[in-house]
């Protein structure tokens, strides 16, 4: 398990999960095109502002400062556990 805190900015797109959480994710870094950073902010946790639809229609740009979950070569995705969002 990797522990290394982390700044990530970009342009993410946002769906929710069958359990009501808010997964974003962004293009991850400029080599495989396929490479994810995925964030999954728990329901509980979500402030009442990231509700609304415009978040869910499209791209928007944020900067996530979290720590490293963990990185799967095969899927090409970067876990990462939020601890701040900024819109």
């Amino acid at each position: 398990m990797v522990s290394a805190f982390v700044s990530v900015t970009g342009t993410f797109t946002a769906r929710r999960s069958q359990s009501g959480d808010v997964v974003l994710r962004a293009p991850y870094g400029p080599g495989r095109q396929d490479a994810r950073v995925r964030i999954t902010c728990e329901a509980a946790g979500v402030r009442e502002g990231f509700a609304h639809e415009e978040y869910f229609t499209g791209e928007f740009q944020a900067r996530c400062l979290g720590k490293v979950q963990t990185w799967n070569g095969e899927k090409g995705e970067l876990r990462v556990n939020p601890v701040a969002i900024f819109l």
